[in-house]
């Protein structure tokens, strides 16, 4: 009678579940078709063109150091934090030699993430709800109005989270080859491993996103397996920073001091300084709301539908779809352990700022995900009750109407915005040709603030590199040489400026010079006077 029982107890669940109806694993979710890679490509290229047509200028301070670093690698006359991200400056090298110091040296690696990003999210909504859901995600991304001011600019925070998007594809890949006994297993496991230590050496706030590729890789009789392929190449990236740090800086451990001494109520950064009162020794509280409040405060284009997009994706943890709480959940991971060690944690002590905006681009992947997954699986519950004749038509009518809003918000801020190209906002190139035109001598001096002083000497040569086109020397304006006869000078408008930095920097030099002298000729002016030309009589 005991051995019937196991019999009976299997018969009973075949006839509940039979194999022909087994569901598949949520994280897995459908293997990709050859067409769903080439629509990924079609997506990575769409958003690789928007992000160069609407293009900003290029910025004078993280992302021009990043690219200097590589041209002149090593240096150390930037801040530790930046100088030791070699995520960013070692693959800028061979950029940097094929063009030097040129515009594509410093756009291209921004572009290019900027569309390993679109596609890997389009591949990750693709797999597991749909196409739909896949460009859904992707259009939530690209019109969030931080996301799309940053698709041309090399600042880390686009590059990282495109490196563990693409990451978190290769690990969904794996789960799905490992759980049907597919070929090739190990190989993703490592792939994804050496793309995520690639995005802790790109910035480190990548680690608050590796819990989920944790959770994917999770597979029964394959974790430690997965676990030490996944680790192999993190520690050779490790192994490249302490060899790179010990050879050029003379300090192997030189990340680590410096990752684990961030201090903001310590800091000696002048910009920090001036806002240092505002982040430090706050209620706990203040530390989880101030990311809300500012977007509120300071007009962020867009920002409330940031906000309600963000209270749909803590919403879609309640939604039950492994993937859709993956989401979700990776989001309120990211934002907690962000907040958290920026003032939540230890308030007297928070190791970063929470009122740069670009530090919430990290935020921005995970809410497309949970949303646009979300969607799909309330619209696919509400179709099996209605029953409709084309479901996929009110699927793609409800996508359709969520994606409008943020882009409707999107639109008039870009119309209007001073710093994308079509607005004037890449000015140098225009002042580069109008310096050509007139082909001053070396001997002669074009003098600018100190920031703008960075990028022009960028425009001297041909976008994709080769001899300047121009001789003269580029100075800085508020030192305390000053134009003479022969001379041009270049200043940078006070207000609905293409470069705020530019214009912060020459604030002292326009307090000492209310109006310009009466022997500066005006002879070239950018879009709505962003930056006048003046030839110094």
């Amino acid at each position: 009678m005991a051995s019937q029982t196991p019999a009976t107890i299997s018969n009973t669940h075949e006839a509940a579940a039979p194999p022909s109806v087994t569901r598949p694993d949520g994280l897995a979710g459908r293997p990709w078709t050859r067409s769903d890679f080439a629509v990924a490509a079609v997506v990575a290229f769409a958003t690789m063109v928007i992000a160069t047509v609407f293009r900003t200028e290029i910025v004078s301070s993280d992302p021009w150091h990043y690219g200097m670093a590589a041209i002149e690698f090593p240096q150390d006359t930037w801040v530790p934090l930046g100088y030791t991200r070699y995520g960013m400056i070692i693959p800028l090298v061979p950029v940097a030699l094929l063009f030097g110091q040129a515009a594509m040296t410093f756009y291209l690696p921004a572009v290019l993430a900027s569309g390993v990003l679109a596609g890997s999210l389009y591949l990750l909504g693709r797999r597991w709800w749909g196409r739909i859901a896949g460009v859904t995600a992707v259009v939530l991304l690209v019109t969030n109005w931080i996301v799309f001011t940053n698709l041309s600019r090399f600042y880390p925070d686009i590059p990282s989270i495109s490196l563990v998007m693409a990451a978190l594809v290769l690990a969904v890949a794996a789960r799905g080859r490992q759980l049907t006994g597919g070929r090739g297993s190990d190989l993703l496991p490592l792939a994804a491993g050496f793309l995520l230590g690639w995005s802790f050496e790109a910035r480190e706030t990548a680690l608050f996103a590796w819990p989920a590729l944790i959770i994917v890789l999770w597979v029964h009789g394959r974790v430690w397996r997965n676990a030490v392929l996944t680790a192999l190449p993190v520690l050779f990236w490790a192994a490249v920073d302490v060899t790179v740090s010990a050879v050029a800086y003379g300090d192997p451990l030189l990340k680590l001091h410096t990752f684990t001494r961030q201090d903001l109520s310590a800091t000696t950064n002048p910009g920090d300084l001036a806002v240092v009162d505002q982040f430090v020794g706050l209620p706990r509280m203040d530390y989880l709301t101030l990311i809300p409040r500012l977007t509120l405060e300071r007009d962020v284009p867009g920002g409330v539908w940031f906000l309600v997009l963000g209270g749909l994706a803590l919403l879609a943890l309640l939604v039950r779809n492994t993937a859709v709480r993956l989401a979700a959940g990776s989001f309120l991971a990211s934002y907690v352990l962000f907040v958290g060690v920026s003032g939540f944690f230890v308030p007297s002590h928070p190791a970063g700022r929470l009122d740069v905006q670009r530090y919430w681009i990290q935020f921005v992947p995970w809410i497309a995900l949970a949303v646009a997954g979300a969607l799909h699986v309330l619209v696919r519950g509400a179709m099996r009750r209605a029953d409709p004749p084309r479901p996929q038509l009110a699927h793609a009518l409800a996508a359709a109407l969520l994606v409008a809003v943020p882009l409707m918000a999107l639109v008039p801020a870009v119309s209007s915005s001073p710093l994308v190209a079509p607005n004037g906002g890449t000015p140098m190139a225009g002042i580069s040709a109008e310096l050509a035109r007139i082909s001053p001598s070396k001997d002669v001096s074009v003098f600018t603030d100190w920031q703008s002083a960075r990028i022009l000497p960028i425009y001297q040569r041909p976008a994709f590199g080769g001899e300047k086109l121009w001789q003269a020397t580029v100075r800085s304006i508020t030192g305390q040489r000053q134009p003479q006869s022969g001379d041009y000078a270049l200043l940078v408008a006070s207000k609905d400026s293409p470069c705020g930095f530019c214009t912060d920097a020459l604030e002292r030099w326009r307090e000492r010079n209310p109006t310009v002298p009466d022997n500066w000729e005006r002879v070239y002016a950018s879009r709505n006077d962003g930056y006048v030309l003046y030839a110094v009589r």
